[in-house]
């Protein structure tokens, strides 16, 4: 391993360490609460050693109460996303809303094949308590998990 591949990856885990650092400063219980309605997000600013090269895992802790969601007015809450211009992002993890409350969680990765991307389908008030879901991608295949299990 060379000098700059060492230091790279060193700098790859301590950005990533600082950004779940940064997230978990929150008191117990408690989370980055995002409001219906009302745009808002967390910030991490663009580098390009948080890019994925070869796959990706994102994971969230996530309370998403669907009944709260209209009709008629497209949303799309957002866990992450790199690139907020739609159809050019490198990566998003997402539920799908839309305009019609869909209970899709997305996930999609733009490779130079094109986009990979899966979903699943949820029920009704499945996330409206605290669950752990996680997004992979390893240059191949998409998974989603939830609560640790393949979905």
């Amino acid at each position: 391993m060379s000098a700059v591949q060492s230091s790279e990856s060193i700098m790859r885990k301590t950005s990533i360490a600082s950004l779940l650092l940064s997230c978990s400063l929150a008191a117990q219980g408690t989370g980055l609460v995002l409001q219906n309605g009302v745009d808002a997000h967390f910030d991490v600013p663009y580098s390009p050693i948080l890019l994925p090269r070869s796959g990706i895992t994102i994971e969230a802790w996530v309370k998403y109460d669907d009944a709260t969601i209209p009709t008629g007015t497209y949303r799309w809450p957002t866990i992450c996303r790199q690139n907020p211009t739609p159809g050019r992002e490198s990566y998003l993890f997402r539920v799908g809303a839309s305009n019609t409350n869909n209970r899709s969680l997305e996930f999609a990765v733009n490779t130079a094949a094109g986009f990979r991307r899966t979903n699943w389908l949820f029920s009704p008030g499945q996330l409206a308590v605290w669950t752990h879901l996680a997004a992979t991608y390893d240059g191949n295949t998409i998974v989603l998990y939830e609560n640790g299990l393949p979905v």
